[in-house]
């Protein structure tokens, strides 16, 4: 059962990221993506959600997470909503400016962010194992920058930004599990909390495309069609990155309701370098010893940082008394 799941978030995955990267060399909008990726994994939690309001047998086993006693967001997401809104709008920007593996490469420096804030904002405070384990990560992201071919600075830039805000969802979403434990209340589930913030961030997300990408996705749109081989391919891949999107998260977090932390992360880790290295096999991307050999180093620092955390569990910081 738990194998089958992996296999099937690892394919989820990878076909996801090729699958988008195509859609972008036909039709470069990635605010535009964003917002219908966000549209319809909202749309599919709020369908799901009804069906199980209705009573529709097996209607709770559709990856949606059970439907919230409260038909509103809960104001404490809203800093989250933000941050998964943005954080999917920068990498979309990066992924249609740069390789996949290049990017992909780029997102595995978000340890590094989540170590900063969590240690900024939570005051925590992490062992030196693993610290060190960061070391790697911080060079082979160096050196793969250096030396990628298609290296751009919108690229670059988009998949750290991304990285940033998917580390403050990661830090927010963390302190509002541990109030809602320490309050009693009602603790909603990985998927469930997905759900809700996709809802939160789709009306964002499609203000924020009319306003930066409705000329040009529209001027372009028809261009795009033709590029793809008409109406019917482009709405295939169009609906099938939208469709591998959410089912890739979907996938993700039922994966981590039957493993452990450590091995989820193992897993991640894994599925990065995997898509990577499809994704150099399927585009014929250009790519030296030097830029293969950083890939390497960053993902085995990601790989012993997901290993380490659980064994040495950060603290909070004492204060000192006056």
């Amino acid at each position: 059962m738990v194998a089958s799941m992996g296999l099937a978030w690892y394919s989820a995955n990878t076909v996801y990221n090729l699958t988008n990267k195509m859609l972008f060399n036909t039709w470069s909008c990635p605010w535009t993506v964003t917002a219908i990726h966000l549209s319809y994994a909202a749309l599919y939690s709020l369908i799901s959600w009804g069906l199980q309001a209705a009573g529709v047998p097996g209607s709770a086993s559709m990856l949606a997470g059970r439907r919230p006693r409260s038909g509103r967001i809960p104001g404490a997401l809203a800093p989250i909503v933000v941050a998964h809104g943005l954080g999917h709008i920068c990498t979309q920007v990066s992924m249609a400016a740069v390789a996949v593996s290049f990017s992909t490469t780029i997102k595995a420096a978000e340890p590094l962010i989540y170590v900063g804030l969590s240690s900024y904002l939570l005051g925590l405070s992490y062992a030196t194992p693993v610290l060190l384990s960061l070391v790697p990560i911080i060079a082979g992201v160096g050196i793969a920058s250096f030396t990628e071919a298609t290296f751009s600075a919108v690229g670059f830039c988009g998949a750290m930004a991304s990285n940033v805000l998917y580390a403050f969802r990661a830090v927010a979403s963390k302190s509002l599990a541990s109030e809602e434990s320490e309050g009693g209340g009602e603790a909603l589930s990985p998927l469930t909390t997905y759900g809700l913030v996709s809802c939160g961030a789709a009306p964002f997300a499609i203000a924020a495309a009319l306003w930066q990408e409705a000329g040009k996705a529209q001027a372009t749109l028809p261009l795009a069609i033709d590029a793809a081989g008409g109406p019917a391919q482009f709405a295939l891949l169009l609906f099938g990155s939208c469709a591998l999107f959410h089912l890739d998260n979907q996938l993700s977090f039922a994966v981590l309701n039957y493993v452990s932390a450590v091995t989820h992360g193992v897993a991640s880790a894994g599925k990065r370098m995997f898509t990577i290295v499809v994704s150099i096999i399927v585009f014929r991307n250009p790519i030296s010893a030097l830029n293969c050999i950083g890939m390497s180093i960053a993902m085995a620092g990601v790989l012993a940082y997901n290993y380490l955390l659980p064994r040495y569990p950060p603290k909070r910081k004492r204060i000192a008394s006056a």
